[in-house]
This record gives C-alpha cells, sequence and structure tokens, in this order.
C-alpha cells in the first residue's frame, strides 16, 4: 500500500495539498478555461513586455507550498522574478527620459518644443500608472464576457480576433519604426544641440565616453517612443475590442427581444442585460481616466502633424514619418470615440426596447429592468462626457479652431503674401514696397 494512502487512513481529514500531492497541471488549465483567451491573448501577451504584468489566473493566498515540492517553488519565484522584470525596466528608462527633458527645457534654446515632448511622456507615464492599477479589472471584464458569450455557441470570433490581431501588429511595427526613425535620423536643432553638450562635456572627456553618451541619449529616447506608442495602440485596441464585443452581444439581445412573444421570455435576455450593463461599468469606472488620458495624447499628435503640413513653407522628407505617425493616431483617436459611441447607443436602444416590450402589469420585472438602468453607466472621457458619435465632429473641430489660434501666434505671414502674390498679381506690387522698406531699414 501507498505511504499516502496509510496517511489518509488513519488521518482521512488531511487533503492532497497538505499530503504534497498538489496539481498544478490543473491550475494551469484553470488558466484558460475561458474562450477568449484567444482574442485577448496578443493583447496581454504585449502588455506584459511593456510593463503591465496581467493576471492570467485569479488573485491566490500567499500560502506556504509543502516542501515535497521545493524545486517548482523555485521555478515559480524565478518565473515571477522574470515577469517583473520589463516592469522596473521600463520604470528605469521613464526616469531616465524624464531627467534628460528637464534637462532640455533648461538649457536648450527651443523650450516649447523640449515642453511639449515632457508634457507627453509625463502622460504615457501616468497612463501605463493607470492601467496598470487597473490590470486586474481587464481580466475580471474578459470573464465576464466570457460568461456572456457561454449562451451564444453559435458566435464565431475569429473575424474579430484576426482584424484586432492585424491592427495590433500594423500599430506596433509602424511605432517601433517611427521611434527609431525620430531619434537616429533628426536633423532638428535639439538634436545637434545634444549632440555637442555630450561630445564636449567635461565629465564625458574625463571619462572618454564622447561617442557613447549621446548614443545612450537617443536609445534610452527611442526606446521611451516605442513604449509609449506601443502602449498606446495596447490600449485603443482593448478598449475597442472590448467596446465591439459589448455590441455584439447586445444585438443579439436585440434580436431575442424582438422575437420574444411572451412575458417568460423576457427572463433571460434581462439577465443578459444586466450582466454586459455590468461589464459596461466595470469598463467605465476603470478605464475612463485612461481614455482621457489617450484623448490628450492623440490631439497633442494630431495638432503636431497638422502644423508641420500647414503652417510649414517647405515641407522636407524629415516631416513625412511625423505626419504618417499623425494618420496612425488619428486612426487610434477614432477606433476609441466611434467604437465607445456606438456601445452607448445600443446600450440605450437595448434599454428601450426592454422598457417598451415588457408589459406594466409585469412589476417584478419593470422593477428589475428600472434598477439596472438606475446603475447603468455610459461610457465616457473621464465622466466629463459621454462618448457618442458628435464628439467625433466635435474634438477635430476644436483641434482646427484653437489649432489655428495657437499656430499662429508669433509667427512671420510672409508666405501668405508669397502666396497671394502667385494667386493675384495685384499683390506683387506691395510686396515689392515691402521688400524695399526693409532693405532701407537694414
Amino acid at each position: 500500500m501507498n505511504r499516502s494512502a496509510i496517511k489518509s487512513i488513519y488521518n482521512p481529514h488531511q487533503t492532497k495539498e497538505t499530503l504534497g500531492e498538489t496539481n498544478f497541471p490543473k491550475r494551469r488549465k484553470e488558466r484558460i478555461q475561458y474562450p477568449l483567451v484567444k482574442v485577448f491573448r496578443l493583447v496581454f501577451i504585449l502588455f506584459c513586455i511593456v510593463g503591465i504584468e496581467l493576471p492570467i489566473s485569479p488573485k491566490r493566498r500567499k500560502n506556504r507550498y509543502p516542501r515535497t515540492h521545493r524545486r517548482d517553488v523555485r521555478v515559480h519565484r524565478i518565473l515571477s522574478c522574470c515577469r517583473k522584470c520589463p516592469k522596473y525596466f521600463v520604470l528605469i528608462i521613464f526616469f531616465v527620459i524624464i531627467t534628460e527633458m528637464v534637462w532640455d527645457i533648461i538649457n536648450l534654446e527651443d523650450k516649447r518644443t523640449a515642453a511639449t515632448y515632457f508634457l507627453l511622456i509625463v502622460f504615457t507615464l501616468i497612463l501605463l500608472m493607470s492601467i496598470h492599477k487597473s490590470r486586474r479589472a481587464m481580466f475580471r471584464m474578459t470573464q465576464m464576457l466570457s460568461e456572456v458569450f457561454k449562451s451564444f455557441p453559435s458566435y464565431n470570433l475569429n473575424l474579430v480576433r484576426y482584424l484586432s490581431h492585424a491592427l495590433l501588429v500594423f500599430s506596433v511595427t509602424v511605432s517601433v519604426y517611427l521611434a527609431i526613425v525620430f531619434n537616429f535620423h533628426s536633423t532638428s536643432l535639439a538634436y545637434t544641440e545634444k549632440r555637442k553638450f555630450c561630445e564636449n562635456n567635461g565629465v564625458t572627456d574625463f571619462l572618454n565616453l564622447q561617442s557613447y553618451c549621446f548614443v545612450t541619449f537617443q536609445t534610452v529616447g527611442c526606446l521611451t517612443l516605442a513604449v509609449g506608442s506601443i502602449l498606446f495602440s495596447l490600449f485603443s485596441v482593448f478598449y475597442s475590442l472590448v467596446c465591439i464585443l459589448i455590441q455584439v452581444l447586445l444585438n443579439h439581445l436585440l434580436n431575442k427581444i424582438n422575437k420574444a412573444n411572451s412575458t417568460e421570455e423576457f427572463h433571460k435576455p434581462l439577465f443578459l442585460f444586466e450582466f454586459v450593463s455590468k461589464i459596461m461599468n466595470c469598463l467605465e469606472d476603470s478605464f475612463s481616466s485612461s481614455v482621457f488620458l489617450e484623448t490628450v495624447m492623440s490631439m497633442v499628435g494630431m495638432f503636431r502633424a497638422g502644423y508641420i503640413l500647414v503652417f510649414l513653407s517647405s515641407v522636407r522628407l524629415d516631416y513625412l514619418p511625423l505626419m504618417f505617425f499623425g494618420i496612425v493616431v488619428f486612426v487610434h483617436h477614432l477606433l476609441i470615440m466611434i467604437s465607445a459611441a456606438t456601445a452607448n447607443e445600443k446600450a440605450a436602444l437595448t434599454m428601450k426596447s426592454l422598457s417598451c416590450r415588457i408589459l406594466e402589469s409585469e412589476t417584478d420585472l419593470r422593477f428589475k429592468l428600472r434598477r439596472i438602468s438606475g446603475e447603468h453607466k455610459s461610457l465616457s472621457v473621464w465622466k466629463i462626457y459621454a462618448l457618442d458619435r458628435s464628439l467625433v465632429v466635435t474634438s477635430v473641430g476644436t483641434l482646427l479652431t484653437y489649432g489655428m489660434l495657437i499656430g499662429t501666434i508669433g509667427k512671420d505671414h510672409q508666405w501668405r503674401w508669397d502666396m497671394a502674390a502667385q494667386l493675384y498679381p495685384r499683390y506683387q506690387v506691395r510686396l515689392n514696397d515691402m521688400e524695399a522698406s526693409k532693405l532701407a531699414r537694414n
């Protein structure tokens, strides 16, 4: 007879874990028990690379493993340390780049550009911290979505999965490419000033590090820009993917509500709508501030690209990656706005359909629907403005209006006279008078 069996005879209250027979493969199976893990797998992997360690399983108690599994405990500890390495690496990179940006603001001549970059870096760090704080809500929402999708086993999510993965791979590739281009192929004044400082500094001369200091700063800047761009793309794809799945569920609920003929058939759609409403409430409570930061960062990127395209007299090839980056940012901006606005519209339509189809005599169903509608929260921008379709036009119009005002402050308008002289010859006389007056002053 086995030794563990003998122990169990003498002490039948002992469990398998106390006998040292912890079933680790069973725990691994529990991690992948929900089907939506295939849709979110690539998103979760990239989040871990960026430094946001997502919980693949529910939170466990910090209990001691049995002595018979010391080797497994060592392996578990080594793997947990390896998972935490990207987080600390990203924090070190952000600390170095913030220090460099503070130096740029103090010493460089172009303080407006340095301040803008510093503001974007701070926003990116706050976005990283807010997503890291709400990382368990991501896992909870995917579990809740999986539970709801069990009611619709015939629906295939492969199309949503492949489209989201294709958009994510394209965005990450473009982000890494643009990070390399912006840092190692720049011709701006800040680039040349920083290079001169690193090569002619007394500390670098003493340590003989002239060739390594500037490359180190540029590499850290490249890594920071790549991490920020990947994080921006990851969050926009994750948020829009959750909103799209919510739309799919609400469309199925609307079809069931429209086909229902008796009162008993409204119990299941009402229960499912309550579950979907909880998912939307969790999404709103956890990520509304992140949506606000993402919106501000996308509008800053679009303003920078539009400013180069409109206000500069000659657009060089060096500015093409920045304009391409503005297009990618605009696509992610539209992705968040339209998906969230459509989810809000579908939720309002489902609520209206349920209130119209449920009879007044069904007091229990009416009371439950009233309670769900009172607890329901629409997706918004940091609980300031509910996301709807008009916000897309409003954001673009605000960017154009205030962007034109900010961009024209302190700028020379000589290029407008050049364009007017080419279109209308009568302005050529006034342009010649202006040039003559400038020569006389000199």
